[in-house]
């Protein structure tokens, strides 16, 4: 059963990472073709935070789970380090554009951020649980991303933008609370980490 359930684990962390890189291209696409143009934006929000939801999800789970959680952490120490290297030593390269680099260290700190929290608050240990500590995770991303940094603070380093996008707020919301929903209840029905994996 285990074996089956590291399967379902890595498969949805691949399939959520294979969606977010998809948000990140069609993001680019919208940029270089019109960043004005604010469908482009929209959809690669909905799209990204679709992945994102499912990484996060995997990132719970992981954290009871000593074999998912030691590839987790291999997957991410290499582009994590890479990126260290790149803007500690200012490297100019194009096989590391910001936004990729911007990606990487988020999704590495909420994985990190996923480990303190499942040391601390060991009550996390099944499939509802997983879908509430991703729900909440990415509502409070969004918020922080939508609401706070890019109003207020800086867009990609170029200055604030002043005000809020709301439908890009609607959209991250709907993309969010739907992923939860088919993870629920695609989980539920085919009996996902039902009982608490052994530490």
């Amino acid at each position: 059963m285990y074996q089956s359930q590291h399967f379902v684990s890595l498969s949805l962390y691949l399939v959520g990472l294979l969606i977010t890189l998809t948000a990140a291209a069609i993001g680019g696409l919208g940029h270089a073709v019109d960043a004005s143009i604010p469908s482009f934006r929209g959809l690669g929000h909905f799209v990204g935070f679709i992945g994102l939801t499912c990484m996060a999800y995997v990132y719970a789970q992981a954290c009871q789970d000593k074999t998912v959680f030691r590839t987790l952490v291999i997957v991410h120490a290499v582009p994590f380090s890479t990126v260290l290297v790149v803007l500690l030593g200012n490297i100019d390269t194009p096989f590391m554009p910001a936004s990729l680099a911007a990606l990487i260290v988020t999704l590495s700190v909420m994985f990190i951020g996923y480990a303190v929290a499942a040391y601390f608050t060991p009550f996390i240990k099944s499939h509802p649980h997983f879908v509430w500590t991703a729900l909440i995770t990415m509502l409070c991303t969004s918020f922080c991303w939508e609401q706070l940094r890019q109003p207020w603070f800086d867009v990609y380093g170029e200055p604030a933008r002043g005000y809020i996008q709301w439908e890009q707020v609607v959209l991250d919301i709907t993309a969010i609370s739907l992923t939860s929903l088919v993870l629920y209840r695609l989980g539920h029905s085919r009996g996902w980490f039902t009982p608490a994996i052994p530490r």
